[in-house]
């Protein structure tokens, strides 16, 4: 089971936003949606990720309702989920440990990936 999350996380990689971080700038951590679903402003990024510290925020420009964040990390494979309203900024405690952590966040409007490499 491991080599399978492994192959897919190594032929997903190209396709996911990434960022690498080190510990104490704010670093801007690409999310992009998974599914394109036409709208009148789909070229604007509506979902904003940084991570600073250990922790990361997320923030929405429009509101998408109720949102779940699912992070998972490469090495471990521990997963943590958590549900937040996307009308705040949303902050998670990820830690500071070095790794590779794909981040998925669903909300009733998109859903939307990225990877945080933390060294």
């Amino acid at each position: 089971m491991k080599y399978l999350k492994l192959l897919f996380i190594l032929l997903m990689l190209p396709s996911f936003g990434s960022i690498q971080a080190d510990g104490g700038e704010v670093n801007d951590v690409k999310v992009k949606p998974i599914k394109n679903r036409p709208s009148d402003t789909s070229s604007d990024v509506n979902l904003h990720c940084s991570y600073m510290q250990g922790q990361l925020r997320f923030r929405f420009d429009v509101p998408e309702g109720k949102a779940t964040l699912t992070v998972s990390c490469f090495e471990t494979g521990e997963v943590s989920t958590k549900q937040f309203l996307t009308a705040t900024p949303y902050y998670y405690y990820v830690g500071t440990e070095p790794g590779t952590y794909t981040l998925n966040i669903k909300t009733a409007k998109n859903e939307y990936e990225g990877v945080l490499e933390i060294q």
